[in-house]
């Protein structure tokens, strides 16, 4: 569990060390290290071309997402080799484009990377398979600055001490759209809908 701000503060460098030492006898010993943070403006993106989207590194982002996220690590074998689980249960979008392909999810078959408003709740994880890392997994911050994707959630994870990244990923995440507040086209086509739960899987 994280330790309290006020603690950490008052102990400074000696309660990071025990932090770490602690870390990396529970990976070892095969106990997994757990840490939670919030990513309060996530930005989230999809692998349809769109139009409506902004573009980032990660690829056209589509929502701003408020997640909270559990990690838990655990050692993938070997001395600095970790497994790395990040579940964002109790999380929440905020979209202004469609991420669907059309026909998916209940898409209409016309919208696909188009203009859609939409909000409502996220759940699902992304498992990192075998991180090598220099450094042992420390607790994160309570929350984490804007725009902070998974892969800098990482770095922050091991201390920026990876040395090799996950030699698999995988990922299921499942968007619900709120039913008192439902997903509106702003262009106002209003055949344009988005009821059902939207998936990405990879």
């Amino acid at each position: 569990m994280r330790k309290s701000a006020i603690v950490a503060l008052v102990a400074g460098p000696a309660l990071a060390l025990g932090i770490a030492a602690s870390a990396a006898t529970a990976a070892s010993a095969g106990t997994a290290f757990k840490t939670t943070t919030i990513s309060p403006e996530h930005p989230d993106t999809t692998g349809v071309t769109c139009p409506a989207c902004l573009q980032g590194p990660g690829g056209p982002i589509w929502a701003n997402d408020h997640l909270k996220e559990s990690v838990t690590v655990a050692s993938a074998g070997a001395p600095g080799h970790y497994n790395v689980t990040i579940a964002v249960g109790g999380s929440s979008f905020q979209g202004f484009a469609d991420p669907r392909a059309n026909g998916e999810a209940g898409s209409n078959g016309t919208n696909s990377g188009g203009p859609l408003f939409s909000q409502g709740s996220i759940s699902g994880s992304i498992h990192y398979n075998d991180i090598t890392s220099s450094n042992p997994p420390q607790e994160l911050p309570a929350i984490l600055a804007p725009n902070t994707g998974l892969v800098a959630t990482l770095k922050k994870l091991f201390n920026n001490g990876i040395t090799a990244p996950a030699v698999s990923t995988h990922y299921s995440f499942s968007y619900k759209p709120s039913v008192t507040i439902p997903p509106v086209d702003p262009t106002g086509n209003s055949s344009d809908t988005w009821s059902q739960v939207y998936s990405q899987v990879g």
